[in-house]
């Protein structure tokens, strides 16, 4: 019950896997991570929804891509929204 608990609160992410994802995504271009949800689906895998804002969207496959050396990470949602502003980080394209 303790442990089913903690799933369904979403709290059951370690914060190393979390960094890792950002790290990932952040990386590339002037993305940015808006929001992020990680949960446990059995004990060494885990899905995830993230939400990314860039100046530069891509496909949804070129994010997927950019986590695919999460190897805990087995399914994964992701929104892309573009930022309209003036870039942030100055990025060639």
């Amino acid at each position: 019950m303790r442990e089913t608990g903690g799933i369904l609160l979403d709290r059951s992410a370690d914060e190393h896997l979390i960094q890792e994802i950002q790290r990932y995504l952040e990386a590339d271009a002037d993305n940015r991570l808006a929001d992020l949800h990680v949960w446990k689906i059995n004990s060494n895998q885990y899905a995830g929804a993230v939400a990314v804002v860039t100046h530069y969207p891509k496909p949804v496959e070129h994010y997927r891509s950019l986590l695919a050396p999460v190897d805990e990470l087995v399914h994964i949602t992701i929104e892309v929204h573009q930022c309209t502003s003036n870039p942030c980080i100055t990025f060639e394209q």
